[in-house]
């Protein structure tokens, strides 16, 4: 099963612990830590704005049209969001690990079905 770390959960873990009890994981941050990071060299409510539309993309030609669009804008911004595009949009999940997830939370919401 794969697994993806949000930066501020996997603190705990040291990067050697995560490879090894993880092995298949990806590591995904905060958009807001990103944002915060690439807003001191873009700013302005337009770039803002579509920094979030990229990040709340859910499917992979919708992100890549909205990075266009991006790009129209500034395009530093676009190459600086690339830096970090594999960390931030939910289109960047592996289709495996969603449906693992969309697993684990249909098997736990039957779990507690069971119980009640």
């Amino acid at each position: 099963m794969d697994i993806a770390f949000r930066r501020e959960y996997a603190l705990g873990l040291s990067e050697g612990r995560r490879a090894i009890l993880f092995l298949n994981s990806e590591h995904k941050n905060c958009c807001r830590h990103i944002h915060a990071n690439w807003s001191k060299k873009h700013q302005g409510k337009i770039t803002k704005k579509h920094f979030w539309i990229c990040a709340r993309c859910t499917t992979q030609p919708h992100f890549l049209q909205q990075m266009n669009v991006l790009q129209k804008i500034d395009p530093t911004a676009r190459a600086d969001v690339d830096l970090y595009d594999h960390l931030i949009s939910v289109a960047k999940f592996s289709l495996e690990l969603m449906l693992s997830v969309m697993l684990l939370t249909t098997t736990f919401l039957n779990l507690l079905i069971i119980d009640l």
